[in-house]
């Protein structure tokens, strides 16, 4: 009987401690080695969603009918 090993589980995606400060959750994704604040997480509407994605990505969330979509609003810089 063949045995296979279970494939490694990918890291999950970086970011930085939760912060809270006053009730809102601040949330620091890294995206290309850059840190966001982020201060606002909204619904976003499911075709825009999907073809932020690109072609064959959109095609394959369609087919697994994926429609929940969020946005990341960044929070503004206090010193701006």
């Amino acid at each position: 009987m063949d045995r296979r090993q279970p494939a490694p589980r990918r890291p999950a995606p970086e970011c930085s401690p939760r912060q809270v400060r006053g009730s809102v959750l601040y949330v620091r994704p890294v995206v290309g080695g850059v840190e966001h604040d982020v201060d606002g997480i909204e619904p976003y509407p499911v075709e825009a969603g999907r073809a932020a994605f690109g072609v064959p990505a959109s095609l394959v969330l369609r087919v697994l009918r994926r429609g929940d979509f969020r946005f990341l609003r960044e929070a503004r810089d206090p010193s701006r």
